[in-house]
């Protein structure tokens, strides 16, 4: 992953000095639930509001209210596929990147994604994991 990582920081990072604003994908396979964790928005019609739906069932089956969770996450999956619940016995549970798995697993669709290289919020993400500086 440190090969591909490092591969994906340099594209990301040439297309910010090119001051490209955005690069549009379609991830199958592995992709819908790998290019989030990433900082990829999903674009495809609906496929937010179900991956929304599915976030919730999860936060719920690790017993997190999602009444509780900002609006802010549930409009972005790369917020989504972070989200970490810490038990108080020190496990964690990962019910953004369940989400995403099952709703590839339901959809068997190509799902469009876009990086936005010129908003803040997705710009942050990539300072944040240092994809870009």
């Amino acid at each position: 992953m440190d090969l591909a990582l490092a591969h994906y920081t340099k594209a990301i990072q040439f297309y910010y000095k090119a001051r490209v604003s955005c690069v549009f994908m379609i991830a199958d396979e592995d992709g819908p639930v790998v290019w989030p964790q990433l900082g990829w928005q999903i674009v495809t019609p609906g496929i937010m509001d179900r991956l929304v739906a599915l976030f919730k069932k999860e936060l719920t089956r690790d017993g997190v209210n999602p009444k509780e969770i900002s609006e802010e996450v549930y409009g972005y999956a790369p917020a989504i596929a972070g989200y970490e619940v810490r038990f108080d016995d020190g496990t964690e549970a990962y019910p953004g990147l369940r989400a995403l798995r099952r709703l590839y697993e339901e959809s068997h669709e190509e799902i469009r994604m876009v990086a936005w290289l010129t908003q803040e919020r997705p710009t942050r993400f990539f300072r944040g994991r240092g994809i870009l500086h």
